[in-house]
C-alpha cells in the first residue's frame, strides 16, 4: 500500500475534509533516516529499539488521492523531489547552507515502495476551522522562511543523552514544524508534548502522545539489523535503564507491552 493510498483509508474513516491537518509519519530508506530511527531508541519510548518513523509531513487540503497538497520540513534535491541519494554528510552540508526549507508539495511524492513504514496522527474532534487555523499555522512558518534544521536533530539527542535541553534557533526538523504548526494554530489541544519546547519535539513524540488518535493503532518495531546494515551503529540502551527522565516524557508505550514502557 502506497501512502497516498493508506491516507485514502483514513479518509474513508474519517472523511477527506477529515485528513486535512493531519500529520503522516513515515520512514524511509536512506542512511539519515536510519540515523534518525535509531537514535530515537535513547528515548524512553522503546528503549535499545529504532523508531518505527523518521519523519513527519503535514496533509494541507483535503485527500485527493497522490494529488493531495502537503507541507513538508525536509532537505529536497535541486528540482524539489525526494532527495533519495542524500547521505549523511551531504545531509550536514545542505543543512549549514540552509537548503532545507518547508515544502509546498504532494502525497505522492511519497509513493515509493522505500518508504515504510506509514502512520497517520490525527485529532478527531477538531472542527473544520481548527484544521485550517493548523494549516495556516504551518503556512505562516513557511512564510517565515523556515529552514530544516538537522543540528536540532543533535540537540534532541544531547537532551535524551544528558537531560540537558539545549536552547533552539528559528529552525526546526519536521516533527518540529508539525508541532508548531499546532500549538500556534489550535493551542494547548494541539500539544502533543506539553512542557517541552516545540522546537524539540520529535516523531515518537507525536506519535506516543495520549493526544489525537493513531491509524493504524499499533505499530510494531523495526529490527536494528534491517535498517540499512552494517552503516549506522548507535549503542543498546538497556532494558532496566530509567525511562522518561526528558523533561515532559509521559507517555506509556502500551502497544509495546512490559513493565518498563511506564511513563
Amino acid at each position: 500500500m502506497t501512502v497516498s493510498e493508506f491516507v485514502g483509508s483514513v479518509a474513508n474513516d474519517v472523511g477527506n475534509d477529515g485528513v486535512k491537518g493531519a500529520i503522516v509519519l513515515i520512514a524511509m530508506e536512506r542512511p539519515l533516516d536510519c540515523l534518525i530511527q535509531k537514535s530515537l531508541g535513547l528515548s524512553c519510548y522503546h528503549p535499545g529499539k529504532p523508531s518505527p518513523f523518521s519523519h513527519t509531513f503535514l496533509i494541507s487540503g483535503p485527500y485527493d488521492k497522490k494529488n493531495t497538497p502537503i507541507l513538508d520540513c525536509t532537505i529536497r534535491d535541486k528540482k524539489g523531489n525526494i532527495a533519495w541519494k542524500l547521505g549523511i554528510l551531504k545531509s550536514i552540508k545542505s543543512v549549514l547552507n540552509q537548503e532545507g526549507k518547508v515544502y509546498s508539495a504532494c502525497l505522492g511524492d511519497y509513493d515509493d515502495p522505500r518508504v515504510h513504514p506509514v502512520g497517520v496522527k490525527l485529532i478527531p474532534d477538531l472542527t473544520a476551522a481548527d484544521r485550517d487555523s493548523i494549516v495556516s499555522a504551518g503556512s505562516d512558518l513557511q512564510a517565515l522562511g523556515t529552514h530544516y534544521d538537522f543540528l536540532g536533530l543533535f540537540r534532541e539527542l544531547i537532551a535524551m543523552i544528558t537531560h540537558i535541553q539545549l536552547p533552539p534557533d528559528k529552525d526546526m526538523f519536521c516533527s518540529a514544524f508539525c508541532q508548531g504548526a499546532y500549538r500556534n494554530g489550535i493551542g494547548p489541544k494541539g500539544d502533543f508534548h506539553p512542557g517541552v519546547d516545540f522546537h524539540d519535539v520529535s516523531p515518537d513524540d507525536i506519535w506516543f502522545s495520549q493526544t489525537g488518535q493513531n491509524y493504524p493503532k499499533t505499530m510494531p518495531l523495526p529490527n536494528p539489523q534491517d535498517l540499512c546494515p552494517g552503516s549506522i551503529v548507535v549503542p543498546n540502551v538497556r532494558r532496566n535503564a530509567p525511562l522518561c527522565q526528558r523533561a515532559g516524557d509521559r507517555r506509556a508505550v502500551e502497544q509495546l507491552g512490559g513493565e518498563d514502557a511506564k511513563c
